[in-house]
């Protein structure tokens, strides 16, 4: 895929023996020295003609101006990155935007029946003004504060449970071994009967990773140790798994490992 900018998403939405579909998000308003917008788009492949597979990021179907994604479909600001997250029944979408210049982050959560119908029917749509989002917007809050929106100031990856008593729970990956940042998973949860912002999102609790010796530091040794950063995070069977991505001298630099723990 080219002019696709810097990705943050990639939900499988269908999948057979002739085709498959996948929600996208492209990340950061400024990839590279090159500015991309923030959006959602719709991936379509075809298997059995491979050729399909090469994709300009300019022409799949795509969802603007996430700034306006939210129950009051009012303008949030300049959004700076954005990711989103199926439930694992597949019928919700998480929409995570920051904003730019600020520790500020807008949480939406959609119907995605009906996001996923406007993709497959316009090439280009829009959040700002469209009826059909507004009314398929079920929660929306904000959240405040460097330690909260950035855990250990650095995201890699999020996810959310299914609805149980009115509330959703979204676990944020965050880490990095190279800039001493603890790997840890973060929980948030979302009540959407709540009024009040600060009780329609709460930060609940943040569990530390804590990675095999066998695959940190196999030598036993100092000059052995490996540094991971966390890569992405899906809830599967009330199991997180968790990507991560090892850091370090470039020989070893493609030994990476999927884990999982359990959700909290």
């Amino acid at each position: 895929m080219s002019n696709g900018g810097h990705g943050t998403t990639l939900e499988e939405i269908s999948n057979s023996p002739s085709s498959m579909s996948f929600l996208i998000s492209t990340g950061n308003l400024v990839y590279e020295n090159k500015h991309y917008p923030i959006e959602l788009g719709l991936l379509n492949f075809n298997i059995l003609y491979p050729q399909t597979i090469y994709v300009n990021g300019n022409n799949i179907p795509r969802i603007t101006d996430v700034n306006y994604a939210n129950k009051d479909n009012i303008n949030a600001g300049t959004i700076r990155s954005v990711a989103a997250a199926l439930t694992p029944d597949k019928t919700k979408l998480l929409i995570y935007a920051r904003l730019n210049g600020n520790n500020k982050v807008q949480y939406s959560i959609y119907n995605f029946n009906v996001i996923k119908d406007i993709l497959k029917k316009y090439t280009k749509s829009t959040f700002q003004n469209n009826a059909s989002l507004k009314a398929a917007c079920e929660f929306s809050a904000f959240q405040e504060g460097e330690n909260i929106i950035l855990p250990n100031n650095n995201f890699q990856g999020i996810t959310i449970s299914n609805k149980t008593n009115n509330t959703y729970s979204i676990y944020i990956a965050s880490g990095e071994g190279n800039n001493n940042k603890k790997l840890i998973v973060s929980k948030i949860t979302c009540n959407v009967n709540a009024v009040n912002n600060s009780d329609k999102i709460k930060h609940a609790s943040s569990r530390k990773v804590v990675l095999p010796v066998s695959i940190t530091n196999p030598t036993g040794t100092p000059t052995g140790e490996r540094l991971f950063e966390l890569e992405g995070i899906h809830l599967i069977d009330n199991r997180l798994y968790i990507g991560t991505s090892r850091h370090g001298s470039s020989e070893v630099k493609d030994i990476n490992y999927i884990c999982y723990v359990p959700v909290f």
